[in-house]
């Protein structure tokens, strides 16, 4: 080795201690936990929190798992939004499994104990993903008054609640509504804005549909992670405009499953009388709004 390529190796060397040095030196954000009528919650607010918060719907928890609240500050997802100022929460819900009612509930209950802790915020967006996309769409009918906007990653609009099953979407949003889906629920989502479209007025919002194909299906410009799709929800709040909507690479009907014959139509069968499980009842009272149509 030559005394003039031993600085080249120094500095190689001492490079990657200089980035962790620069990560250490990031302000971590601050971790709030707690427990709210069975449900557990945790929270992250940076230290340039802007005023902006972000509650995070989950998804079905399968029975047995423990009722966790799972939050990583690490994600970079997670990172992208901390920088730009975003509280982050969530809950476990008050329960596993199919849960609706109480989860909107738990959502509230969240929003409002934050609001005690670290102060009112200024923009509020609820997002989920499978059930919690859902959710966050009941509760863009429901209580679009009292968030800001509202994020549905795959909503799975086949569950029903065995403690409130007449708890149905209405297909009116009182709120921006941004559904960001791939192929396995264009379908559903479809569905849902054109019947939203057709029923649309004054007060409810026409969703704005965004694919994301997978990113080896596609050729686009990517632009579909949750960071990208929170700033331009925040945009339509901020502007009362909606963003494009992206349907570039939805390939059409016939295209999803090429080649593939129709199946048999099954047989007919007389109905059958199928008792609904015995269940207690929503710990919150579900309004009985009807269902548009």
């Amino acid at each position: 080795m030559t005394i003039r390529t031993l600085p080249a190796l120094l500095t190689l060397w001492l490079l990657p201690l200089f980035a962790l040095a620069a990560r250490a030196d990031e302000p971590e954000p601050r971790r709030l936990e707690g427990e709210l009528a069975g449900a557990r919650w945790a929270a992250l607010v940076p230290e340039n929190w802007n005023g902006r918060l972000l509650l995070a719907a989950p998804d079905r928890r399968p029975a047995p798992l423990p009722l966790v609240a799972e939050l990583d500050a690490a994600t970079p997802e997670h990172r992208a939004l901390l920088a730009a100022g975003w509280a982050l929460a969530t809950t476990s819900y008050r329960r596993s499994g199919t849960i609706l009612a109480d989860a909107i509930e738990d959502l509230r209950a969240l929003r409002d104990h934050l609001a005690a802790e670290i102060g009112p915020a200024q923009t509020t967006i609820v997002a989920g993903t499978g059930m919690g996309g859902l959710v966050a769409t009941l509760a863009a009918e429901r209580h679009g008054d009292e968030f800001n906007g509202f994020l549905a990653i795959d909503p799975r609009f086949d569950l029903r609640d065995p403690r409130a099953l007449r708890l149905r979407c209405d297909q009116q949003p009182r709120a921006p509504l941004l559904f960001l889906f791939g192929l396995s629920t264009s379908a559903g989502v479809i569905e849902y804005r054109d019947r939203a479209g057709a029923v649309a007025n004054a007060e409810s919002f026409v969703p704005v549909l965004w694919f994301q194909a997978p990113p080896e299906e596609t050729d686009s410009v990517p632009g579909t992670d949750l960071p990208t799709a929170v700033a331009a929800l925040a945009s339509w709040i901020r502007t009362r405009e909606p963003p494009a909507a992206r349907l570039d690479d939805l390939p059409a009907a016939n295209e999803a499953c090429p080649d593939t014959p129709e199946p048999p139509a099954p047989e007919r069968k007389p109905a059958e009388s199928v008792p609904l499980p015995d269940e207690p009842p929503p710990t919150v009272p579900v309004d009985g709004a009807p269902a548009a149509g």
